[in-house]
């Protein structure tokens, strides 16, 4: 992850995948970056976050509040693309503040066709 630490004030992390949490602690500390580095670093862990990876199961629906807190200020997101894709749909502005999407996998169109097939209002990222 190559990141202008100084402008990065909020990564979140919120993947069903576990070791994308544990890769990146990994590389931070191969890196010798320390975590105040990142102003702030969120992993989410969420009952509506489950399965693994292609066979992920989302319920946006069941968020926590403190989950679209998190997700509302988060600059940097790191999840999977369908997750991000059914979060829109049933929040369209709950990543307001996103400056940068991390997919963990290839392939985006989840998203891309959930923005394109949509009629609700996105913030103009």
């Amino acid at each position: 992850l190559h990141l202008h630490m100084s402008t990065c004030r909020s990564v979140t992390i919120f993947s069903s995948i576990p070791s994308v949490v544990e890769s990146i602690q990994k590389s931070v500390a191969v890196n010798e970056l320390k975590l105040t580095q990142i102003p702030h670093l969120d992993i989410i862990r969420d009952a509506s976050l489950t399965g693994y990876g292609g066979t992920v199961n989302f319920n946006p629906t069941k968020l926590e509040p403190s989950t679209l807190e998190t997700l509302s200020r988060t600059e940097i997101l790191i999840s999977e693309p369908a997750v991000v894709a059914d979060l829109l749909t049933h929040h369209p502005l709950a990543l307001k503040n996103l400056c940068w999407l991390q997919s963990t996998y290839a392939g985006v169109d989840p998203i891309f066709n959930q923005l394109l097939d949509s009629k609700k209002e996105f913030p103009a990222w």
